[in-house]
C-alpha cells in the first residue's frame, strides 16, 4: 500500500530566474533590490538609479532567465556563448516533445511552439489557430490539446481575454480568446534570430512590435505572483495589454515606448464606464501620475511589484468562548 504524500510534500513551480534574481547573479546586493522595491511602491525612482537598472533590464531581455544562460553571462559576459546555451535548450525542448508527448500530438505541439514567436510579432497578438499551420478549418479541437501540453510542461503560458474587466477576473475569462507567451523571453529572443538580438543590443527594446518586451512584462507579473489577463473589446480599438488585481483594485496595464503620456485605451477604461479602478503605463517616461489618473512606471517595474495582498486570518478565540460558557453552577448567561 502506497501512503498518500498529502501533508508531507510541497510542490514548487520553479520557472526561469526573474529580473531580481538576474540582478543578484550580476552582483547586485539584496539590500539594493529591496530599495528598488520600495522606490517602485513609492512611485519615485531617481534617474541615476533608473539608468543603471534600465541597462541591466536591457541585458535581461537578451539573456532571459534560464539558469545556465544567466550563469554563463555572469561569468563571461559573452552573449555568443549565451546564444549557444539557449540554442541547446531549444533543441532539448524539442527532443522532450518527441520523447514524452503523445504520438498524436508531437507534430502539432512543435507547430504551436514555432507559431508563438510569429503570432507575438503581429500587431494583434491574440493567438489565432489559423496562424499555426495555415490550415483552414483547423481550430480548438485540433490545437488546444497541444497548447495545453506546452503550458503544462512549463514551456509557455496562456493569458486569457476578459469578457468584462471586473472581479472575479478568473470567472470572466474568455477561453476562446487568449495570448500565448514563452515561459522564458530569452528563448523567444533566440528564436527571433540574430538580427533581433542585434537590434535589442543597440537599444531597440520594442523590436518585433514589442513582442519580447511584452513577454518579459508578462513573465515578471507571473513571477511576482499575479494572475494575468488582458482586455480587448470586440468591434473596437479598445485594448489593454494586461489586467491584474493590484493593491486590491482591478488594474489595467499598458506597455508603451517613448515619452508620450497619451494612452487612449487607459483613459477610456478609467472614464468610469468600465469597472477598472486604476491604470499603469510602463514606459520610458518619468515616474508620476498624470491628469487622467494613470500611474507612470519604468518598464522594469513589474519585477518589483509587491505580491498580491495576503490574507491574514486569526484563529477564533476558543479559550474566551470556553471561559464565557463555563461556570460552576452552569447558569452563566441565564437571566
Amino acid at each position: 500500500k502506497i501512503a498518500s504524500p498529502m501533508g508531507y510534500v510541497t510542490f514548487l513551480d520553479v520557472g526561469p530566474m526573474d529580473f531580481e534574481e538576474f540582478m543578484w547573479a550580476m552582483g547586485a546586493d539584496r539590500s539594493a533590490t529591496e530599495r528598488i522595491h520600495a522606490m517602485i511602491e513609492d512611485g519615485d525612482v531617481p534617474e541615476s538609479v533608473r539608468r543603471i537598472v534600465d541597462d541591466a533590464f536591457s541585458k535581461y531581455l537578451l539573456v532571459g532567465g534560464m539558469p545556465a544562460a544567466v550563469k554563463e553571462f555572469a561569468s563571461s559576459g559573452d552573449y555568443e556563448k549565451v546564444r549557444r546555451i539557449l540554442g541547446g535548450i531549444v533543441e532539448f525542448s524539442r527532443a522532450d516533445v518527441i520523447k514524452y508527448a503523445p504520438d498524436r500530438l508531437k507534430l502539432r505541439i512543435l507547430s504551436c511552439f514555432d507559431a508563438i514567436p510569429r503570432i507575438l510579432g503581429k500587431e494583434k497578438k491574440i493567438f489565432r489557430y489559423a496562424d499555426v499551420e495555415n490550415r483552414s478549418g483547423y481550430g480548438s479541437r485540433e490545437y488546444d490539446p497541444s497548447i495545453d501540453w506546452l503550458v503544462e510542461s512549463g514551456m509557455a503560458f496562456r493569458c486569457c481575454n476578459l469578457s468584462t474587466p471586473a472581479e472575479p477576473l478568473m470567472h470572466n475569462e474568455r477561453q476562446d480568446s487568449f495570448k500565448i507567451y514563452m515561459r522564458d523571453h530569452g528563448i523567444l529572443t533566440y528564436l527571433y534570430g540574430r538580427e533581433t538580438a542585434v537590434s535589442l543590443s543597440l537599444g531597440d527594446r520594442f523590436v518585433n512590435r514589442g513582442a519580447i518586451m511584452e513577454n518579459a512584462v508578462a513573465s515578471a507579473l507571473i513571477a511576482s505572483g499575479y494572475s494575468i489577463h488582458f482586455y480587448s473589446k470586440k468591434d473596437s480599438t479598445l485594448e489593454t495589454d494586461f489586467v491584474i488585481g493590484y493593491r486590491g483594485k482591478v488594474t489595467a496595464i499598458e506597455v508603451k515606448f517613448g515619452s508620450s503620456k497619451r494612452s487612449k485605451s487607459l483613459r477610456m477604461l478609467l472614464s468610469g464606464d468600465y469597472p477598472i479602478k486604476s491604470g499603469i503605463k510602463l514606459s520610458d517616461s518619468p515616474c508620476g501620475t498624470d491628469e487622467n489618473g494613470v500611474v507612470h512606471m519604468p518598464l522594469f517595474a513589474p519585477a518589483f511589484f509587491d505580491p498580491p495582498a495576503r490574507i491574514d486570518l486569526y484563529r477564533p478565540d476558543m479559550e474566551r468562548l470556553n471561559s464565557e460558557l463555563s461556570s460552576d453552577d452552569g447558569t452563566q448567561g441565564q437571566p
